[in-house]
This record gives C-alpha cells, structure tokens and sequence, in this order.
C-alpha cells in the first residue's frame, strides 16, 4: 500500500493479548488499518506502533514462535502463498494480506507445530490452578453455608463471628477465580481448535 509522505504520523498504543488471543489482535490490527493506522512493529511486551496510511481492507496473520529461530525458507513459502511479512517481534511473526473476494491464501500458522504445543501447556497451568483454587474456595463456602444453617441470618452476624469476613471474601474471590480461569480455559481451548482445523483445511487442499 502507499504510504504517506508524513512520517512524524505515528503512534504507540499499549493492548494487552493474553497468548490465545492471536484472532482478537489480527482483528483489532485490521481495524487499525482501515482506520488508516497500518501496523509497523511491535516493542517491549504490549507496546504496538503504527503509521498513518491509506486505508485499507487488510487481513493480518500473528504466528507464535516462542523461542525457535527464524527460518527464511518457512517465511518465503507463507509470503509465496501470497503474505505480505512485516516482520517477528519478540516470540511473534506477523504478515498482511490485502482483503478481496477471491480465496484467501492459508494462515501461516495452520503449519507450525509450535504454537498448539505452547497453549496445550497453558491449558494444563490453568486446570493446575483450577484445582488448587478449589480446596479453599470449597471450605470457604462451607463456612459461610454452615453459618446461615445454624440460624445465622445477617451478614453484619457473619463479620462478627471469628474470621467470618476473611471466610466471605475468600468464598467470593475464589468463585471469582473459577469463573476468570475457566473463562480462559475455554478461550485457550478454542484457539486450539480454530488452529488444528486450520491445519487440516489446509492439508486436504
């Protein structure tokens, strides 16, 4: 795409992608662009810099890496099936490709092996944490349940019983936790899948 000649027009953004949001952030980089913000690289972490473009209808692709070096073979086949590479920041490659009605070309990561393998080992950290959020937040609401059962019947009787509050808030922070994880769990789990299929549309082409 043609670029504008005026290149004090970029700008730094800070957006924060958990590891199996790499769809969110292809999807918020294609909105950038249309907006005229075409994306340029990414720095330390969160940090995403782009310059003032034409806008356009792009598709953008984010393949994770983790900590395997580059190689420009891999690279030049994704850009053959029609990528535009924009370059690898820290553990992410990044490509583009312009949006039209004919067939889009295979997401470059419907091949790499890596990436299903990293998130395979976040979701086995988050059943880990699942499970030891569990004991304490089970005998927290076994406390708060067993107070109401015994006849206590205002919350001003619980904050006065010995460590009652401590018991509440840790019973409502615990279910907070399970419903957080288990969100992240089922959102792990689901890039996964969106990337096993992808890989298996584009081996039977």
């Amino acid at each position: 795409m043609p670029e504008t000649s005026d290149v004090k027009n970029t700008k730094e953004l800070v957006r924060l992608f958990p590891c199996w949001a790499a769809a969110k952030k292809e999807k918020w980089l294609s909105k950038k662009a249309a907006a005229g913000w075409m994306f340029t690289d990414a720095g330390f972490k969160a940090v995403y810099r782009f310059k003032k473009n034409e806008k356009g209808k792009l598709r953008f692709a984010v393949e994770y890496m983790g900590k395997s070096p580059d190689v420009p073979a891999d690279i030049a086949d994704d850009c053959n099936c029609g990528w535009e590479y924009i370059g690898r920041f820290g553990r992410y490659r990044y490509y583009y490709t312009e949006e039209s009605g004919e067939v889009q070309p295979a997401h470059p990561a419907a091949d790499n092996k890596i990436e299903p393998e990293y998130l395979r080992g976040v979701t086995t950290n988050l059943i880990t944490l699942l499970l030891l959020n569990a004991p304490g937040t089970i005998y927290c609401i076994l406390f708060v349940m067993l107070f109401f059962i015994n006849g206590g019947f205002a919350f001003q009787e619980l904050y006065m019983t010995n460590n009652g509050a401590l018991y509440f808030f840790g019973a409502v922070l615990g279910i907070i936790a399970y419903v957080v994880l288990t969100r992240w769990l089922v959102l792990n789990s689901g890039r996964i899948r969106i990337i096993t299929k992808d890989r298996l549309e584009k081996s039977t082409k």
